[in-house]
């Protein structure tokens, strides 16, 4: 994490914890959410307000290093915002329910325990990240005609790092389960090779159930920046799937910019498979 990153998640958590965050009064809450039900956006926003820390609760509980922190913060924020999608007060006080985060805090905890599954934690230090990149970067360079050890030496010549070193580095950003399938393997889903610790949103479900030759025919249909990401994602080339960090650090974007790739290469790939966007 850079100084500005790590300032800004500072500076977040140092002003949640402002008096202007506490906790409601739950008969202030409740008059609250019957206002919030019917649509006024001021009464969520008090609402959301005061239940931003729950959320930076539970992403501590869940990321693996601070670099996944303030995503999974995003995560939190953005499901708690969207409990009130279908929020139904008179439902609410019927289920006995006294307060609002007893509503939204399993959508909550649903949502960043999916982006921690996504992101793999894959954990590095900052200089092997640096050199992985490097070396990724090379071997990218050469054909996918070559195997990797091949590449990975190729390009461990052109950095000046030792050949053990550099496979060393390369396989450690893999899974003991390859995706690097045979002829007879592409017949199965991309799903049945992930592990059973991977879980993707509903809008993939129907892509990972597609047979990999057929995803991989897809895949050429995308764009450059597209079709990377995912290949990086869910680790298309072979390689292990890698989380959003290590997929910003290879492509250059930022993490916000990784997210907002893949969720636009899955709409646009769906839309080339034929399913509804």
């Amino acid at each position: 994490m850079n100084k500005n990153e790590q300032n800004s998640r500072n500076f977040y958590i140092n002003e949640i914890y402002n008096p202007k965050y506490d906790p409601l009064d739950i008969e202030i809450e409740r008059e609250l959410l019957k206002k919030a039900a019917n649509g006024d956006k001021d009464a969520q926003k008090e609402i959301i307000n005061a239940n931003l820390r729950f959320v930076v609760t539970v992403a501590r509980e869940n990321a693996n290093c601070e670099e996944e922190l303030m995503d999974m913060i995003q995560v939190g924020n953005i499901a708690l915002s969207e409990s009130f999608d279908s929020f139904d007060y008179n439902k609410f006080a019927k289920s006995g329910c006294t307060r609002f985060i007893s509503y939204a805090g399993l959508r909550i905890k649903q949502k960043i325990n999916i982006e921690k599954k996504h992101s793999y934690a894959v954990t590095f230090t900052e200089g092997k990240l640096k050199d992985l990149k490097k070396l990724v970067a090379i071997m990218n360079q050469f054909s996918e005609d070559c195997d990797d050890e091949t590449r990975i030496k190729k390009a461990a010549k052109l950095l000046n790092m030792k050949d053990k070193k550099a496979i060393n580095l390369y396989n450690s950003s893999m899974k003991c389960a390859s995706l690097d399938f045979s002829l007879e393997q592409d017949e199965k889903s991309l799903k049945d090779f992930l592990a059973d610790t991977f879980s993707c949103p509903p809008d993939e479900e129907a892509i990972m159930n597609v047979s990999v030759i057929e995803l991989k025919k897809n895949l050429l249909k995308l764009d450059k920046i597209e079709r990377k990401v995912l290949i990086l994602v869910y680790g298309l080339n072979g390689n292990e799937p890698l989380n959003y960090p290590n997929v910003a650090e290879i492509t250059g974007y930022t993490r916000e910019g990784v997210r907002v790739v893949h969720n636009r290469a899955i709409k646009h790939l769906r839309q080339k498979m034929g399913f509804v966007a």
